[in-house]
């Protein structure tokens, strides 16, 4: 199994660091309640829970190069999760360029996993 403390660092940095530092307020791991029933944990929601957001430190191929299918299927289901909480602003943070390249190049397809980036409320930031 794959050693996930560096991917956790970058991820407590984004939302510790970089994202006050975008949105000027403080963000939080919290759990949420989403509107189909339960709740679902969210990588960083802003102290006025009017932003929230999934952040994935994820590159879009393997270690061995292929195409990260498991990985894309991960952002596809956060972001479904985000489509399913009351926010004024869903945000995907994608901190490996390879990955925000997969996404602006499925967004100007018209389709793939990310064609919900159309949304003005769902945006893929490049960190």
């Amino acid at each position: 199994m794959a050693d996930t403390r560096v991917q956790l660092e970058v991820e407590d940095w984004v939302r510790q660091e970089w994202m006050p530092t975008k949105f000027g307020m403080g963000f939080y791991r919290e759990r949420l309640k989403i509107r189909s029933g339960g709740v679902f944990d969210f990588d960083a929601v802003s102290g006025d829970k009017n932003i929230v957001a999934t952040i994935s430190t994820s590159g879009a191929k393997t270690s061995g190069g292929k195409y990260a299918v498991g990985k894309i299927l991960k952002i596809r289901s956060d972001m479904l999760f985000l489509t399913m909480v009351e926010a004024k602003r869903r945000v995907v943070v994608l901190t490996e360029q390879d990955m925000y390249e997969q996404c602006l190049k499925e967004k100007e397809g018209g389709g793939g996993f990310l064609r919900r980036l159309n949304s003005p409320t769902l945006r893929c930031l490049r960190n």
